[in-house]
């Protein structure tokens, strides 16, 4: 569900952002989406009033896949009994991961951090809520390299999946984090608020690709 929900943010933002227009009509886009689903209610926010379009476009990580990067596509029959609600954390409450909403500070890696959410809940999932590993986002953002798109710069959600799925992923979680092989490099910071961690500054660049434990 995290990664749909990703995906889903990132296709209406690229939607919106696609007319190439000097200024942002921010209440139609609003309308909009309030129009086409009631799960949650988008609203105004004051932190993007100013900025610019080009400035915009920076702030997102999932970058439109190119045809030799996409997965194939698999019909299936429709369902005829779909419920009014679904919470995968009510549907798993063991699995911890589905809980959680890793901070990718400021960096353009949202296609890491979605892919990588959903792997380890579908590995707890499968497991029968009882493996609650953690796949690295830092291992994916700086190993993966073009098959994925730019690191820190935007990726491929698909590229991701194709990753994982040919070459493998080491476990890792927070920053700073020792449990795990491989941490995440930037430490969480502050988004458009006051808070405890301070602003999150400019954009990161992406890490370098390491082929060992933090942990040893």
């Amino acid at each position: 569900m995290k990664l749909i929900t990703a995906l889903l943010l990132c296709v209406l933002a690229i939607s919106a952002l696609a007319k190439e227009r000097s200024f942002l009509d921010f209440k139609s886009i609003i309308e909009h989406v309030n129009s086409v689903q009631k799960s949650w209610k988008a609203g105004h926010n004051d932190y993007f009033q100013d900025m610019d379009l080009d400035t915009i476009k920076g702030l997102m990580g999932t970058l439109e896949t190119p045809e030799e990067h996409k997965l194939p596509h698999k019909e299936f029959e429709a369902l005829q009994d779909i419920p009014e609600e679904f919470f995968s954390a009510e549907e798993w409450p063991k699995c911890d991961s589905i809980k959680e909403v890793r901070d990718q500070s400021t960096c353009g890696s949202c296609w890491a951090f979605g892919a990588v959410e959903a792997m380890s809940d579908r590995i707890c999932i499968a497991s029968g809520q009882k493996l609650q590993t953690r796949i690295s986002s830092e291992d994916l953002l700086s190993c993966c390299g073009v098959g994925c798109g730019n690191g820190c710069n935007g990726g491929y959600p698909s590229g991701a999946w194709n990753y994982f799925h040919k070459t493998g992923l080491v476990t890792g979680y927070l920053y700073n984090d020792k449990k795990w092989c491989s941490p995440y490099a930037f430490a969480p910071c502050d988004h458009h608020v006051d808070g405890k961690y301070g602003p999150c500054g400019a954009s990161k660049p992406t890490p370098k690709c390491t082929k060992e434990c933090s942990n040893g």
